[in-house]
């Protein structure tokens, strides 16, 4: 029972934060043991959190390496994910299939088992939805640029970091800067090219009015000259 607890706690949290899909898995999860605890299955019961907890403490333990690896190093990044990736398949496709799942089929044809059967396959559905293979082929679908995810352009980082209510919240108000910003310098370009206008033509009303002078000073000097001749 205290793992339901645990589970239903981490499912409120996960609703909080806007995670639905990871806490509809536990919400799956926490009916699950609470129909092992029902049926008394307490070895299935506890192996099966044996291997989701190898396996969480192996994705936690390369999140943490990974927080801790520089930008720039990808290729240490895409090994985590390449490690992730093998155990998630060796768990979701290669022990729980054939482990839980199939011999569950094959139970006791009681009400109970039939509960258990159905909250297995519906947990066991929401971890393939939120399985980190499907992450990636997410990215490269909707991530299209870079203020899209939490990983920018990398799939790899995507994968490993998970997007948080804060950081969109960050990611929003950085994208409105930098609008604001690109709109001011545009403004700025544009006010400079309408001085440069507005110089460039005061400049060809003064030309046009000094040779306009000129021409009236060579005309009168052309009239005296031409008066004095004729005296």
């Amino acid at each position: 029972m205290l793992l339901v607890a645990f589970d239903l706690n981490g499912a409120v949290g996960r609703a909080k934060h806007g995670d639905y899909s990871e806490a509809i898995s536990k919400l799956f999860y926490a009916s699950l043991l609470i129909c092992c605890f029902v049926l008394r299955l307490e070895n299935y019961s506890v192996l099966l959190n044996l291997y989701l907890g190898i396996f969480n403490l192996i994705q936690e333990l390369l999140l943490l390496l990974s927080l801790h690896t520089k930008e720039k190093s990808d290729s240490t990044l895409k090994l985590y994910v390449i490690f992730i990736f093998s155990s998630w398949s060796y768990l979701f496709l290669n022990v729980l299939p054939f482990e839980f799942l199939i011999p569950t089929l094959y139970a006791n044809s009681k009400e109970l088992y039939l509960y258990l059967n159905l909250f297995f396959w519906l947990w066991y559905c929401s971890c393939i939805w939120n399985s980190p293979i499907l992450k990636y082929f997410y990215h490269k679908i909707y991530h299209l640029q870079t203020n899209d995810c939490i990983g920018g352009e990398s799939s790899v980082r995507c994968i490993l970091f998970k997007d948080s209510p804060n950081y969109r919240h960050y990611r929003s108000v950085k994208q409105a800067y930098l609008e604001l910003k690109l709109f001011h310098d545009k403004s700025k370009i544009s006010g400079s090219r309408h001085r440069e206008g507005e110089n460039s033509s005061t400049k060809v009303l003064q030309t046009i009015k000094c040779v306009l002078a000129v021409k009236r000073k060579l005309k009168r000097m052309r009239e005296n000259r031409d008066q004095l001749c004729e005296d």
